[in-house]
């Protein structure tokens, strides 16, 4: 797919999914939700897994929080 193209293919799937909305009933309580917010909630998620892997990785390999103290 060539640049303009897929760039009018983000743009047609982002307004897609700012005005599509996923509908469902829990205990008898209707409710909707943009489909844009999933997506949101989903990337938000995906972003902080991998921010909290790293530290840990950071952690594991010998980084240090707190800067030695000199002569100890």
């Amino acid at each position: 797919m060539t640049a303009p193209v897929s760039i009018v293919a983000a743009v047609l799937g982002l307004f897609w999914s700012a005005q599509a909305r996923v509908t469902g009933t829990v205990l008898g309580q209707a409710f909707s939700i943009p489909v844009l917010g999933i997506v949101a909630v989903v990337v938000t998620l995906v972003l902080l897994a991998t921010i909290l892997f790293a530290v840990r990785a950071l952690v594991r390999d010998g980084l240090r929080l707190r800067p030695r103290m000199a002569g100890t």
